[in-house]
């Protein structure tokens, strides 16, 4: 099946390993979501499915770190990482994905220098829950980056991130379950008002 564009397998819970896919290079569309595969790392092969534009492995039973090959799909604009056991630093080749639009890592162990994102112009929906994130020093009035829809949640933050001051419009932040100590900034109150709808800062467990 040579010329297969489209391939939902969500939800079947196979077992065993995931032969390649590689042959399959017209892929655009590709879901495993939800398979109970034998513990796996990500292989080399994706990253040769150049024409991938969706691409959902949410809770495959992966683990390890993230090669750096792996994001040589420079066409995808959602990409799904959920609820694996992915750790490691996520590699500078991130910034291969300047179509990217919407991003989930949410439920995993990685360790993530959050002003990689803010290279990625096109990219408005980010869930990072759960992961290590780093704020590394950088000119945050040169972000071209908006958010429509921003999930740090249990991200480990001890302040509120400058850049959020610079966001014109987020719709949903949810920046629950942190360490955030002392006064919230005044300029938290002047971020997105024409759009934001929802803004969460409690401690509670969802």
């Amino acid at each position: 099946m040579t010329q297969l564009t489209f391939l939902d397998l969500s939800g079947i819970e196979f077992t065993g390993s995931l032969p390649s896919l590689e042959r399959f290079s017209n892929l655009a569309y590709l879901s495993l979501s939800g398979s109970s595969f034998d513990r796996w790392k990500l292989p080399d092969w994706f990253g040769k499915l150049k024409k991938i534009t969706y691409l959902n492995l949410e809770d495959v039973n992966l683990y390890g770190e993230i090669p750096s090959s792996f994001f040589n799909l420079t066409r995808v604009g959602t990409l799904v990482l959920s609820r694996n056991q992915l750790i490691g630093q996520l590699p500078s080749s991130l910034l291969n994905l300047q179509n990217l639009e919407s991003f989930y890592l949410d439920g995993n162990n990685a360790t993530v220098d959050f002003y990689l994102f803010l290279s990625l112009k096109n990219l408005n929906y980010l869930n990072l829950r759960g992961n290590n994130i780093r704020l590394s020093v950088i000119d945050s009035h040169k972000t071209e980056t908006q958010f429509k829809v921003l999930w740090r949640a249990s991200c480990n933050l001890k302040v509120f991130p400058e850049f959020l001051r610079f966001q014109h419009q987020l719709e949903f932040l949810y920046l629950d379950n942190n360490k955030i100590e002392g006064l919230i900034p005044g300029w938290m109150w002047n971020i997105s008002k024409e759009t934001l709808i929802e803004l969460r800062l409690s401690q509670k467990t969802y």
